[in-house]
Parts: structure tokens; C-alpha cells; sequence
């Protein structure tokens, strides 16, 4: 093949090629650079909705505890609430122990005697009244001393629900007995 055109021509066809070239590789370079730009934008975009998701959820654990304080808060103060309500039941209704221990003195025949002695406050079931609940261990040395306090404890008006167990009354000397009963407050 015979190349008829002249040297300046191939020279203009060949710098017009390489101008193409140059073009098409800058506009390649250019998309390159904007595709780039665009994922980067993307990705940074996904990242800032992340961060305030991951923010959202941490201010909603703040928030959740806070809110556990202050119902562990408020469970305290019930519980102290309730502590309070107690003590003032118990000073409201003024049970003077002495008297009480008085009068158990006074029904005790003079050759018994107590070995342990326990007072409960306990609430009527469906009632806001209290009773007192009195338990006594003692030692008899007859049978006949023990009735005999059994009969002052029953006579006595302020006891109520006098009990003595079954295994009291199976001795006939050196008793260690229990009884308990109850007062009204």
C-alpha cells in the first residue's frame, strides 16, 4: 500500500490521534475521579446515619437507665414508706411492755419460773388491727403449780387464745414447759 499523503499531514493526523487519546484518557480520568467522589459521598453518608443510629441507641440506654434509677429510686422509698408506716402503727397504738410483763408476774404461781420469754406484733389477717402474740418457756417443779397458772392465765381478761401444748401435762414433776397466748392491742 502506497501512502499518498504528505509528511505534514501524517503529522497533523498522527498529534490529532494523540489529542483523542489524550481526551478520551482525561474524560476516563475525570469519570474515575467522580465515581470516587461518589462512592466517598456515599460512604460518608451511610457512616453519618450509622453514627446517629449507634447515638440513638445510646441515648435510649441512658434514658432506659435512668429510668431503672428511678424505679429502684422509688422501690426504696416504698420499702422506707413502709418501714415508716410500721413504726408509726406501733407508736400510734403506745403498747406500754410493762404492764404486760406485770401482769404475767402476777399469774405466775412463786415456785415457776421462765426461762425465755418472746413478744410479737402480729397484723389480723384482713384487719388493720395488731395483736400481741406472748410466748413463755418456763420450768414447773409439780403438775399442780403449772395448772394453777394455767387457770390465772385464763382467768386473766386481757389474754386471750391461752394454749399450753399436749406435751406440758405428761410429766408430774420437773415440767419444762410452754405456753402462749395473745392480747388484743
Amino acid at each position: 500500500m502506497i501512502n499518498l499523503i504528505a509528511p505534514k499531514e501524517k503529522e497533523k493526523l498522527l498529534m490529532e490521534k494523540i489529542t483523542r487519546m489524550i481526551t478520551v484518557l482525561w474524560f476516563l480520568l475525570f469519570f474515575f475521579i467522580l465515581c470516587l467522589v461518589l462512592v466517598f459521598w456515599t460512604v460518608r453518608i451511610y457512616a453519618k446515619s450509622q453514627l446517629g443510629v449507634q447515638q440513638s441507641f445510646a441515648a435510649s440506654a441512658k434514658e432506659e437507665e435512668k429510668i431503672e434509677k428511678i424505679e429502684q429510686a422509688k422501690h426504696k422509698a416504698e420499702l422506707v414508706n413502709s418501714s415508716l408506716e410500721k413504726l408509726n402503727s406501733f407508736y400510734t397504738n403506745k403498747v406500754y411492755f410493762s404492764p404486760l410483763i406485770e401482769k404475767i408476774s402476777e399469774t405466775l404461781p412463786k415456785s415457776l419460773y421462765l426461762n425465755d420469754f418472746s413478744i410479737m406484733f402480729v397484723k389480723k389477717s384482713d384487719e388493720e388491727d395488731y395483736v400481741i402474740k406472748v410466748s413463755l418457756l418456763g420450768f414447773a417443779p409439780v403438775r399442780e403449780d403449772l395448772l394453777e397458772f394455767k387457770s390465772n392465765l385464763e382467768t386473766e381478761k386481757d389474754f386471750i387464745n391461752v394454749s399450753f401444748p399436749a406435751s406440758n401435762w405428761v410429766k408430774k414433776v420437773n415440767i419444762d414447759f410452754s405456753v402462749s397466748f395473745e392480747l388484743e392491742v
